[in-house]
């Protein structure tokens, strides 16, 4: 199933796989790692079926020493087949970060920036 929804996004989002540890109300712990982040939360690839507007503990590590820790709110999870198991599924699933302190969603935004300026950079390079 692909989206084709409007685009909502209030952030801005890189590709920065990430490792996520999710804490499931059930719960659960899932040892994961992003498709996109941003200020306001990220996209992720579950093999479980997250629960829309289920509240889940969060911990983003950005890198070895810096770590996140927050809460976030299933906003939407797409199903989609599994390419290497043909009868399984993974989960396409949208991250919104809630209860999270202003640092770190400063800490957060200074990565994405820091990322987005290096991809400006090097496409400057590349141009010479």
């Amino acid at each position: 199933m692909e989206w084709k929804g409007r685009d909502k996004r209030q952030f801005i989002r890189a590709s920065f796989p990430c490792k996520v540890t999710i804490y499931t109300p059930q719960r659960r712990v899932l040892n994961i790692y992003t498709q996109d982040l941003s200020e306001g939360g990220m996209r992720i690839i579950c093999e479980e079926k997250l629960e829309i507007s289920s509240l889940v503990g969060l911990r983003v590590y950005l890198d070895k020493e810096t770590a996140v820790d927050c809460q976030g709110r299933i906003v939407w999870v797409l199903e989609k087949p599994d390419s290497l198991i043909e009868t399984s599924f993974l989960y396409d699933t949208g991250v919104e970060f809630y209860d999270m302190t202003e640092e770190d969603k400063r800490v957060i935004g200074d990565r994405i920036k820091l990322l987005a300026d290096n991809i400006k950079a090097s496409r400057i390079k590349g141009e010479d």
